[in-house]
């Protein structure tokens, strides 16, 4: 029986948790689907000092999308606004294998902004299929630039308070200011972004070193390491099986969020991690009835109904 998904609120700069987004009795559907798209095709990852991270769409396998992805497609609409269509990616999937070490040599697998590969993307919506039992293993999604339990007023009450910014940091009156830590790393991302960087790595995984900012990756290692503690200061999330992320890569007005940094910190411990991850992107106006939607009937149909009424 599927559970409904309530949408909770990590932090008002945009990131949201949907506990049960997957059913656990869906799960397995999608784990088959990951370990047939791993089998049948070359990985988009790179295996690197014995840690290996593999990523693949599901349209590399040129076969028809399974009606519970359909679903699953239409799921994620339903809570990010976003209809499917046809020029944004498809399902990616996505899984990292722990290096079951202490030390590992860095604890940050791929510090990125999403707008790293498509400038109009605007959601992303992260899936877990695994479950990650304990702080200590390590593989938490983390948003360096983004501390954790940020609003200490009721959000209710925020909706009639001014919306002054009282800070450089951009927050509502009358709420928290970040850990000294945590602003330090959001600056620093923040004033990379609009130098035209979209991601920090020190090459240690597979992926091309682009060290821009020594103190900024080295802040954003020491808090994937205190995540295994639970004594991080940036939103650093344990992955749950079933459980969905959504965070906005842009806000309302277009521009983009500064602060949606993030990575996959490097897992020493447990089992694999899985996960499905979606990037959306909002339909461009003169491909609405073109390019919409995941059931070509369907939206056929619909075109051809308001044609007549337009008759």
């Amino acid at each position: 029986m599927a559970t409904a998904a309530l949408l909770q609120v990590l932090s008002w700069q945009g990131i949201f948790l949907a506990p049960n987004f997957i059913p656990s009795d869906e799960i397995h559907l999608y784990q088959t689907l990951g370990n047939n798209l791993r089998n049948a095709l070359p990985s988009l990852g790179l295996l690197n000092r014995g840690n290996l991270t593999e990523a693949n769409f599901i349209d590399q396998l040129d076969q028809p999308l399974p009606h519970y992805a359909k679903l699953l497609e239409e799921r994620i609409t339903n809570v990010t606004g976003i209809p499917y269509h046809r020029d944004e990616t498809a399902l990616l999937f996505t899984r990292q294998v722990p290096l079951h070490v202490k030390s590992p040599s860095s604890s940050v697998n791929f510090l990125h902004h999403d707008k790293n590969g498509r400038t109009q993307r605007s959601v992303t919506c992260l899936i877990y299929l695994t479950t990650t039992k304990e702080d200590k293993d390590g593989g938490h999604t983390i948003f360096p630039a983004i501390p954790k339990g940020i609003a200490l007023m009721d959000p209710l009450k925020s909706m009639t308070a001014s919306t002054t910014s009282t800070s450089r940091y951009n927050l509502p009156n009358g709420w928290r200011q970040p850990a000294s830590t945590t602003k330090i790393i959001a600056q620093r991302l923040a004033h990379g972004f609009q130098r035209g960087h979209r991601h920090l790595t020190d090459g240690s995984y597979g992926n091309k070193r682009d060290l821009w900012d020594r103190t900024a990756f080295k802040l954003v290692e020491k808090e994937c390491v205190l995540a295994r503690t639970g004594k991080n200061r940036g939103l650093a999330i344990r992955p749950k099986a079933g459980d969905a992320v959504f965070f906005w890569s842009s806000h309302a007005d277009g521009r983009p969020n500064l602060l949606a940094w993030h990575t996959a910190c490097v897992a020493i411990g447990g089992e694999s991690r899985e996960a499905i991850q979606k990037f959306k992107e909002p339909v461009r106006e003169n491909e609405r009835t073109a390019n919409y939607g995941i059931h070509d009937d369907a939206v056929d149909e619909h075109v051809e109904e308001e044609r007549n009424l337009e008759l």
